[in-house]
């Protein structure tokens, strides 16, 4: 099955606020928006900038780039979150970077996408987000699921001990940081939806987290996914 975001229509009542320091990027993107019937309250140039307009549109969706003159996204998402702003990011970025990737991540980011993306990719990412999601593009994605590169396999699996994490539970949890839904997942791993919402709640309990934005946030900064954990987690009984 396909990790390709599909979008179901414009979420309406999702106010965003596109933070770029290119003025042609942010006006191009704010018509390519609007005339998909998106509502965008404002446009940022700076780090500072786009805080204030986050303090003035709480819930909002900010589309954040990796890098702006005041500072980069990671102080934006460490602002919003110490500040108690309810504004959501998805960072959008020229290029990929790993280090960035999981940076953005652990620090409260709700998406990533490649600023060169598809138009429709883009407009289901917001969606996602607007609607409670998760939306990482498929590489990204798969960028979770293979791990962080530098810690070797012996550290994931000793905390997976430590956290009572089971096969199962960590099948399900290579696959959280991607858009599927629990039915897919479901799907995914041949067991049933209702399977998986039990495997899930008990991994916000071995986590000590309350959504799957916290979870996968905790997944990478305590790294329990490791390069080629996808061929290596063993195979669960239904």
């Amino acid at each position: 099955m396909s990790d390709a975001l599909t979008s179901s229509g414009p979420a309406a009542t999702c106010q965003i606020i596109i933070a770029d320091d290119l003025e042609l990027f942010r006006h191009g993107l704010r018509s390519l928006l609007e005339s998909a019937g998106y509502g965008v309250v404002g446009e940022a140039a700076s780090a500072a900038q786009t805080l204030g307009l986050a303090a003035r549109y709480p819930g909002s969706l900010v589309l954040l780039d990796l890098n702006l003159p005041d500072g980069d996204s990671f102080m934006v998402l460490h602002g919003l979150g110490s500040n108690g702003y309810q504004a959501r990011v998805l960072v959008l970025s020229a290029f990929w970077d790993q280090e960035a990737l999981f940076r953005a991540v652990s620090t409260g980011a709700y998406g990533y996408l490649a600023k060169d993306c598809h138009p429709a990719q883009l407009f289901a990412a917001i969606d996602l987000i607007c609607h409670g999601g998760l939306a990482f593009g498929e590489a990204v994605a798969d960028e979770l699921r293979n791990g962080i590169t530098a810690v070797h396999e012996e550290i994931s699996r000793r905390d997976r001990r430590r956290l009572g994490i089971t096969d199962r539970e960590y099948e399900i949890l290579c696959v959280l940081p991607t858009s599927h839904s629990l039915a897919q997942i479901a799907g995914d791993l041949f067991i049933s939806k209702k399977t998986v919402q039990n495997n899930v709640s008990s991994l916000y309990r071995k986590l000590e987290v309350n959504s799957r934005q916290e979870a996968v946030a905790k997944i990478v900064r305590l790294r329990l996914i490791v390069p080629g954990a996808d061929d290596q987690a063993p195979a669960a009984a239904g």
